[in-house]
């Protein structure tokens, strides 16, 4: 296992590229404040405006990528390149060096700043996303991990640098490192996958799949993210708070990447991000409610508390949108640009509110009172939407645990020979295939999901497929086109049964293939046949 973790930490172009990316990002984009520019330069205007405009460039350049991709997916119409990206990211860095010896337009040159910066960081990340989604699974997932880790180390290492010098590095080392590093990776993409390929416009129902699937997921990391903009905004107030916001946060990316990367090269790691909320949620809420018992100290941590998890959580959204690009063969902008814009749209949600908490002193209201109840609120509101099942909840309100109330009806004369006698025409009247099918009435929650054994596999084919799963590494997708397989589907079959591509389809099958060390369909059927089930 040492030796697995190792190879997955050995760096690479698009490991330290990232990871690069991610460390100079936060020098700019996330804590309260940018850590490597002067106090003096800090004033609260100054800062909010510079913030509102990055958050809002931010998440409107990820929902504009992914209506874009949507509406023309063919490249020559719309595409997205590391020179656009590196241009606007780069202006807007001069223009915050700017701010500083032009003090006299420091407002108008910060707003510009936030604009370029917020519009150029969601273009690389796009870029970044599209380029490990296009890759195997295991190499996409690991560099994304192994590049949190390594962003850690990288951002400490800016704190031995001269502050003065930082800035300038950044537009004129930094930036063209990990922009030459991207545009090299870029190169390696096969434009000819289905992900590429696919007209969303034709597929509607797959993209459509993708939201509803994910909404719960999104809002609960967009209630993170919520958190981390209201305690950006109380950061506005305190720039020293900035510098320890962005240090923790990195720290806490550093601390779950880790741990991340252990259990996936151990074991293996099945995530569930609503359940990762719900243990998270107690937590959180723990710390806004001792707010006003704690001392002033206390807002410093709680300020960068949220923003490590929101850090976390955007490395999560990642490798979600990145399987789903994969598994269901949708373009990786569209998935990451939607599910990322709506999450980021939340942090923005969050900036505003807790920038309208000082209006509240006015009024003779704690701002912070305020917004922590606000907060407490949302977290609240959040984890109802993940828990609850509302389909679920409505078939449950009428089962039999609960009261019965029935229509009074006036009693017939000889009812139950009446009765008898309609149920033995009905029968005979019964087709004998129909009185095959005739069972006895049940609780309506027998309906709902298909009958399981303890072990949680439905049937034998459904066995054979998990145990090929555990054995060869399989992907929950690739497990589910395996029984497809198996019980005789055919590639436009298991297209419509799975919301996917035909083209998806064999993208799996070749995978498949690869995985197994096989060559044909029927070797697949023979090798999960082999699994003796009983």
């Amino acid at each position: 296992m040492r030796k697995s973790i190792e190879q997955a930490l050995r760096p690479s172009v698009a490991i330290l590229g990232f990871a690069l990316f991610l460390a100079i990002n936060a020098a700019s984009v996330w804590g309260g404040v940018f850590p490597f520019l002067p106090l003096e330069n800090q004033t609260h205007e100054l800062l909010f405006w510079f913030y509102f405009a990055q958050s809002v460039s931010f998440f409107v350049m990820f929902l504009i990528c992914a209506r874009l991709v949507y509406v023309s997916h063919v490249q020559r119409i719309f595409m997205l390149t590391t020179s656009g990206a590196s241009t606007s990211y780069g202006l807007g860095w001069i223009c915050l060096i700017a701010s500083i010896y032009a003090y006299d337009f420091a407002l108008p040159l910060l707003i510009a700043a936030g604009v370029l910066l917020g519009g150029g960081a969601a273009e690389f990340y796009l870029l970044w996303q599209r380029y490990f989604a296009s890759t195997e699974p295991d190499q996409g997932t690991r560099a994304m991990i192994a590049g949190a880790v390594y962003a850690a180390i990288i951002y400490a290492a800016l704190y031995l640098i001269p502050r003065a010098v930082t800035a300038f590095l950044i537009p004129v080392v930094f930036l063209p490192l990990f922009g030459l590093a991207l545009t090299l990776k870029n190169r390696e993409i096969d434009f000819a996958q289905p992900m590429f390929m696919d007209s969303p416009r034709e597929n509607r129902r797959v993209y459509a799949r993708l939201i509803r699937g994910t909404m719960r997921a999104t809002l609960a990391i967009g209630a993170l993210a919520f958190c981390a903009g209201i305690m950006r905004a109380l950061a506005i107030d305190n720039p020293s708070i900035g510098s320890l916001v962005n240090i923790l946060s990195m720290l806490g990316m550093l601390a779950a990447a880790s741990v991340l990367l252990y259990f996936w090269r151990a074991r293996g790691l099945n995530l569930s991000i609503t359940r990762l909320y719900r243990v998270v949620f107690p937590l959180v809420i723990t710390a806004l409610v001792i707010v006003p018992l704690c001392p002033e100290g206390y807002m410093r941590w709680l300020a960068a508390g949220p923003y490590a998890l929101y850090a976390i959580a955007t490395l999560l959204v990642m490798l979600q949108t990145a399987q789903f690009a994969r598994d269901q063969g949708i373009h990786p902008v569209y998935a990451f640009g939607s599910i990322g814009g709506i999450v980021y749209a939340m942090h923005d949600m969050g900036f505003l509110i807790g920038s309208a908490g000082d209006q509240m002193a006015l009024s003779g209201t704690d701002p912070i009172i305020f917004t922590t109840v606000v907060t407490i609120y949302l977290l609240a509101l959040m984890f109802f939407v993940s828990t609850i099942d509302f389909k679920k909840e409505q078939a449950d309100m009428f089962s039999d645990d609960h009261i019965e109330l029935i229509t009074p009806r006036a009693p017939r004369l000889s009812a139950p020979q009446t009765a008898n006698q309609d149920a033995a025409q009905e029968i005979e009247a019964t087709p004998p295939m129909e009185q095959a099918k005739v069972e006895p009435a049940g609780d309506l929650s027998d309906f709902s999901q298909p009958s399981t054994t303890s072990n949680g596999w439905r049937d034998r084919i459904d066995k054979q497929a998990k145990l090929l799963q555990r054995d060869f590494g399989l992907s929950n997708r690739e497990a589910e086109v395996v029984k497809l397989v198996c019980q005789g589907n055919t590639v436009p079959s298991i297209s419509e049964q799975l919301y996917i591509s035909e083209n998806t389809v064999r993208t799996h099958m070749k995978r498949l293939y690869t995985k197994l060390g096989i060559h044909k369909k029927q070797e697949l059927i023979d090798l999960a046949h082999s699994y003796k089930t009983r």
